[in-house]
């Protein structure tokens, strides 16, 4: 319950100071122009951080109090708390600018810089036209594979972090969302950006009925995810084939 109303809190007050923000952003524009595949050598096994935030979304939940009735969160003890929805005074827009950057959908056209920025975060290696293309189809034809970016005002793409929407059985049918590849780029670390996008992504979760978001993270990330409204749920394991 605790970790819920944190959150919340967290997302009134960010989205807030964002509004501000982007009020003078605004005035500012309008005075001038708008500027893996897996091989047969050994598998290594790791284990690192899982990270979560639940929303139940449960039969019994109640509806949010504004005129937009989306439903509201219901923790497990059955406390309820408010989502932030489209209908009420402070919105989170997914295509909003924030502070003269965009937070949008992957494009064709990002797909370069996109493979630059994730060699921030791991390797990436040669990438064959074809198989961008492939990517870029895939991402395209399902509604539960988002790929969002951070643009800024000189077109660059800045930030970027992958929502995949899994369907389960569990929780009468619901579904889980995986948050992955997450990547500010160094340049603009420090600015809350990586905030942004996790809260961006959440909302969409929250709104494809997921139950909870996961994620998995090395232990100096923990604390910018807990930050962000996460909490520390177990371990992950894997197997890496190189």
């Amino acid at each position: 319950m605790h970790t819920y109303i944190l959150f919340i809190l967290n997302l009134l007050i960010y989205e807030a100071k964002m509004f501000i923000r982007i009020q003078g952003s605004h005035l500012r524009r309008t005075a001038g122009k708008k500027k893996i595949s897996m091989s047969h050598a050994m598998a290594a096994v790791v284990v690192s951080q899982q990270m979560e935030i639940v929303n139940p979304m449960s039969p019994n939940a109640a509806k949010c109090n504004c005129n937009c009735h989306r439903t509201q969160i219901v923790s497990p003890d059955s406390q309820q708390i408010k989502m932030v929805c489209e209908s009420c005074s402070i919105r989170h827009n997914i295509d909003r600018s924030i502070n003269d950057v965009n937070v949008r959908a992957l494009e064709i056209t990002d797909l370069g810089q996109l493979c630059q920025l994730l060699s921030q975060l791991s390797t990436v290696g040669d990438v064959s036209h074809e198989s961008l293309m492939e990517f870029y189809k895939c991402v395209k034809a399902s509604d539960r594979h988002i790929v969002a970016v951070i643009e800024n005002m000189d077109n660059q793409i800045i930030g970027t972090a992958t929502l995949l929407v899994e369907p389960k059985l569990l929780h009468q049918g619901s579904f889980v969302g995986h948050i992955e590849d997450v990547v500010i780029d160094k340049k603009y670390r420090g600015l809350g950006l990586g905030k942004l996008l996790i809260t961006h992504l959440v909302l969409k979760a929250h709104r494809a009925n997921c139950y909870k978001v996961i994620l998995d993270c090395s232990d100096e990330n923990v604390g910018f995810y807990e930050k962000c409204g996460l909490e520390h749920h177990g371990n992950c394991m894997a197997i890496y084939f190189h």
